[in-house]
């Protein structure tokens, strides 16, 4: 079994990997009738208590070859990994900062990144960095080199995991080059903090990948989606994508955890923890998105309500994460233009771009996206198929 997928079924059974510790292997234990449930029986240790405890996999399939069939397997697989050190409640060792040196292991200092840095970043981007950071322990796991420390992981290592992104792990460009960055972060962590003397991943360069190109809906096909929002009485979706269009809001991680008290009189409040630069900022009420707001009445809802709740109106609960995309698809593909990369996000792109054409006015959109300066905002714009200067070519002198 390959390290990676012996990690996988270690999460999969709420295992922990440790050194050898006592158990007793797995074995079936069965009855004469199939309506009783059968299960595979084992003692994994147990870390907190200091004993073994018993674990059971049940067995329900309807016919007794079947649960032989699933018992081999299951008895085969748990046997694996109790071999390796799987047990189970583990004591969490909390790292202190004096306990990270040099010669600390990676392992380690790889938990203790992420310790650190889990209050302070988005959501998201600390998933990104932990799923990154895996593909480094697994490398480690791979090449039997799990004692590995932190200076000692220098650039030649560092070549051979990124090159085995792509011709081990089968990862794209796009992929190596992110896990790459997350990795030149993570050792410039301790870099800045006079741990280590080198980053290994300072001087390897990205690789080429095709650009991301930001899709916005045509206008055309903005008018057809939200006749198809009302005919079809989708209400909700039709509330969503226009507060997108008319706040520049991220669909899931900002508007769809926008609740009713940050709705204010003249601009709607993005809270720190959910705000993409994780500072509370506002976004400016424009008048056709007021006017939706006062035909739904959602400032008479209580405060702490969701706008976007499960029942179609704000509630208590907000929708997951992938509703309002699903909803949105359905549209599309009745419509059958779903083959045009449109989705949810679209519609942010599709409002700024109405916005600057409207305005030409670079500072308002660069506050009505909140981003940090005029340049990201330019570049956004070019992204969009939107240059910032059409006039100025009109002066290019004849020869």
């Amino acid at each position: 079994m390959t390290p990676e997928l012996l990690n996988y079924y270690f999460k999969k059974y709420n295992l922990t990997m440790s050194d050898p510790h006592p158990y007793k292997l797995p074995v079936l234990r069965k009855y004469d009738s199939l309506e009783k449930d059968w299960y595979v029986e084992y003692y994994a240790y147990s870390e907190r208590d200091a004993k073994l405890k018993r674990k059971r996999v049940v067995l329900a399939e309807p016919t007794e070859k079947q649960r032989i069939e699933r018992a081999k397997s299951e008895i085969k697989l748990i046997s694996e990994m109790l071999k390796a050190g799987a047990i189970i409640d583990p004591i969490k060792k909390k790292l202190q900062k004096s306990e990270i040196t040099k010669t600390s292991k990676l392992t380690e200092a790889i938990k203790y990144f992420l310790e650190q840095n889990k209050a302070t970043l988005e959501q998201n981007t600390y998933e990104s960095y932990k799923r990154h950071l895996d593909h480094l322990i697994n490398y480690l796991n791979r090449h039997q080199n799990q004692s590995l420390t932190l200076e000692q992981l220098d650039i030649q290592i560092a070549y051979q995991f990124t090159d085995e992104l792509i011709s081990e792990v089968k990862h794209g460009n796009r992929t190596r080059n992110n896990v790459k960055d997350t990795c030149s972060i993570f050792f410039n962590y301790f870099k800045k903090r006079r741990i280590i003397e080198e980053n290994p991943f300072n001087e390897i360069q990205s690789l080429r990948t095709h650009a991301r190109k930001y899709t916005a809906i045509s206008k055309e096909h903005v008018k057809k989606l939200l006749q198809s929002f009302q005919e079809s009485e989708d209400l909700q979706l039709d509330l969503f994508v226009q507060f997108e269009y008319y706040a520049a809001l991220r669909p899931n991680k900002e508007l769809r955890l926008l609740k009713i008290e940050d709705i204010l009189d003249k601009t709607i409040a993005v809270p720190c923890d959910t705000s993409k630069n994780k500072e509370k900022e506002h976004v400016r009420i424009a008048p056709p998105l007021e006017k939706k707001i006062q035909e739904h009445n959602l400032r008479s809802y209580p405060g702490d309500y969701y706008i976007f709740s499960k029942n179609g109106l704000p509630g208590p609960e907000h929708n997951g994460k992938k509703y309002q995309y699903m909803r949105h698809r359905e549209h599309l593909k009745a419509l059958k233009i779903d083959h045009l990369q449109y989705d949810v996000y679209s519609w942010k792109h599709s409002g700024v771009i109405a916005l600057f054409l409207a305005t030409q006015n670079l500072e308002l959109v660069r506050q009505h996206c909140r981003h940090k300066d005029v340049a990201t905002t330019i570049k956004y714009l070019r992204d969009l198929g939107q240059f910032t200067d059409y006039d100025e070519i009109n002066k290019f002198p004849e020869i």
